[in-house]
């Protein structure tokens, strides 16, 4: 819950206390959830090397769990795809993917578990019909909230043609759900859609707030662009750098 809220300080700190207390093998399902959390928190910190680690403390955990078809684990495992992504470790994002193809098979096909094979190809698979926008009130808990932001985060990386709906209704419904990451996100996503360098303003200050690192790095980075600020686009640029996010540099040089 700190991390929905917002408050990574929290969720890192209350983490680390748990995962002090846990001993090699002790109670995997548990472990794989806290871990898998410590992960996704850990990521967004900018705390990368770290936040491997624990990524693969959850994928020992749910080994010694049975490699059970544990969904909630999916937000500690994408962390680790991500961050094999862009520093382009190719070993890291191997073993997220395996794990990841290996649980979703464990579900129905009309599960919402599905969209990973998307994302698994690097594709958003956002559409103006998306299971975020179109559940019923107070269903909102069976769609995961973090995978969605990460959903439109690789959107707005790969500047994909965002559909309409999610630009506008999405932010209704991660403002009403009080969800800030994910606020933060979707105003990005109109930032880059509407060359709107004040939604981009917006997404900054909540990541700044939250202590978001790497997207916060891409936010200024684009909002430099778009408003002709070299200097603000180079210090994005340099805080992806430091975190080895190589993939994200490369794309933006490129479109440069």
């Amino acid at each position: 819950m700190s991390y929905l809220m917002g408050d990574l300080a929290t969720a890192e700190k209350e983490s680390a206390e748990m995962a002090a207390r846990l001993l090699p093998g002790q109670a995997p399902y548990p472990a794989l959830h806290l871990f898998a959390w410590r992960s996704i928190t850990l990521m967004m910190l900018g705390r990368w090397d770290e936040a491997v680690a624990t990524f693969y403390r959850a994928l020992e955990a749910w080994n010694d769990a049975g490699r059970h078809a544990a969904g909630y684990g999916f937000r500690g495992f994408v962390a680790g795809l991500d961050i094999g992504r862009a520093r382009g470790d190719a070993r890291l994002a191997g073993a997220a993917i395996e794990v990841m193809e290996s649980i979703m098979a464990r579900f129905a096909m009309s599960n919402s578990i599905h969209l990973i094979h998307a994302y698994i190809r690097g594709e958003s698979g956002l559409t103006a019909n998306d299971p975020f926008l179109v559940q019923a009130e107070g269903t909102v808990g069976r769609i995961s909230l973090e995978g969605v932001e990460r959903r439109v985060s690789l959107a707005c990386d790969h500047r994909e043609e965002i559909p309409k709906e999610v630009l506008e209704q999405g932010l209704e419904r991660a403002a009403r759900v009080r969800f800030p990451l994910l606020e933060a996100q979707i105003r990005r996503a109109r930032g880059l859609a509407y060359g709107d360098a004040t939604e981009l303003s917006r997404a900054i200050e909540i990541w700044e707030r939250s202590g978001v690192v790497p997207q916060l790095g891409r936010a200024k980075a684009e909002r430099g662009l778009i408003n002709g600020d070299a200097a603000e686009t180079d210090a994005g640029l340099a805080i992806l750098k430091k975190l080895g996010d190589v993939d994200y540099v490369d794309r933006f040089a490129a479109r440069v």
